[in-house]
């Protein structure tokens, strides 16, 4: 911005300082432009690490899931061998 300050203070205006003033504003723009494609460049990266973290965190989701399923198949087949010992099972034949 200390470029455009010059500008004010002109006390008269020429050819030459339109130049200059086309300068300075090219020169402003291409630090904007930089400035945005850094700044969607940072974008992008915050999006792929939060898709990463999304994913982690449904892979733990899973694996709780995975490990409670486990455990409930493990104890309805212990139930199920210890009821098998305790009570005979009778067929009838023809």
């Amino acid at each position: 911005m200390e470029e455009f300050k010059e500008f004010h203070t002109e006390a008269s205006w020429n050819l030459s300082v339109d130049e200059k003033l086309l300068k300075a504003l090219g020169n402003f723009s291409s630090k904007i432009v930089e400035r945005t494609k850094v700044c969607i460049r940072h974008m992008d990266e915050l999006s792929y690490e939060i898709a990463d973290s999304e994913v982690s965190l449904k892979n733990t989701f899973n694996e709780f899931l995975l490990l409670g399923n486990t455990q409930f198949i493990e104890n309805v087949s212990k139930h199920t061998t210890m009821q098998s010992y305790a009570s005979p099972i009778y067929i009838r034949l023809p």
